[in-house]
């Protein structure tokens, strides 16, 4: 009976090791941005920018334009850069998939920038960059699995 018991726990031991050991396929994370120029010289709202102007109105510039916009794709714990137009590199770190969230951490060097965000699957989050030509940067980042 001991012998019985002692070789379960040892079957019960091993199958958890091979278990544990086996790769665990982790989920894509994508993360799109879309670099915008504000500015308050002109009316301009670039029609391409229809999906998020209630994010965007809320930074009270009068003028808004695309610039450029960027899609990558990896798996939690891989960090993926964007180039943007001013010469700064936006470094996110895909850090996982909590419920219905994704967490990121984002930097840009030259803007000072280094925060975590919690994004809902296929949210967007607008980050602030420098002074480009006669307004800012602006990063609509978005994020999905």
């Amino acid at each position: 009976m001991i012998k019985t018991m002692y070789l379960m726990c040892i079957i019960s031991f091993v199958t958890a090791l091979c278990c544990a050991s086996q790769p665990v396929f982790a989920q894509d994370i994508t993360v799109g941005i879309t670099v915008v120029k504000a500015s308050n010289n002109g009316t301009e709202f670039d029609s391409s920018l229809t999906g998020i102007k209630s994010q965007l109105a809320r930074l009270n510039y009068t003028s808004y334009k695309q610039i450029k916009t960027d899609q990558k794709t990896g798996q939690p714990r891989e960090e993926v850069w964007f180039d943007l137009p001013n010469g700064d590199r936006m470094r996110v770190v895909l850090l996982g998939i909590e419920n219905t969230y994704i967490k990121l951490l984002v930097s840009m060097e030259q803007a000072g920038l280094k925060t975590h965000f919690k994004i809902i699957n296929n949210g967007t989050v607008i980050v602030g960059g420098n002074e480009y030509e006669d307004g800012y940067l602006v990063v609509a980042l978005t994020a999905s699995y």
